[in-house]
């Protein structure tokens, strides 16, 4: 999709019930990409938002590196967020894809060592490594 598209970034999202505490894809009414928000930066409509970005990225190599360093330090977390490529690649009208995966419980957020264990075990499980 993203060779096809010639997308200069492609990032996969998909639906969440509770999408508390991640960041939301922001579409116009007619579907388009807008952009992504991280909750603590998401104003009361868009933390209503079910499609969140699950943090995987493709990128166009020559474009990345051109714009890796326009990401600036977030004020409010005092982090670097990647999720600012996006934002850069729109603002250029550069093209950005996003494929929605149909099936969320290919998806799980590592935050935190009890996050990261369990991923580990689904991923050694879907490996035939463990029952």
């Amino acid at each position: 999709m993203h060779e096809s598209d010639k997308a200069v970034l492609t990032f996969i999202s998909l639906i969440q019930d509770n999408p508390a505490g991640l960041g939301r894809v922001v579409r116009d009414k007619n579907g388009n990409l807008l952009g992504t928000v991280e909750e603590k930066n998401a104003t009361e409509d868009q933390k209503k938002i079910k499609e969140v970005n699950d943090g995987l990225y493709v990128f166009n190599y020559k474009w990345l590196r051109k714009h890796i360093f326009d990401v600036k330090k977030n004020d409010a977390a005092k982090e670097y967020y990647l999720p600012d490529l996006i934002e850069i690649a729109l603002k250029n009208n550069e093209k950005v894809s996003v494929y929605r995966l149909p099936d969320c419980t290919e998806w799980q957020g590592i935050n935190n060592p009890e996050q990261l264990a369990e991923a580990e075990k689904k991923m050694l499980k879907k490996l035939s490594i463990v029952d």
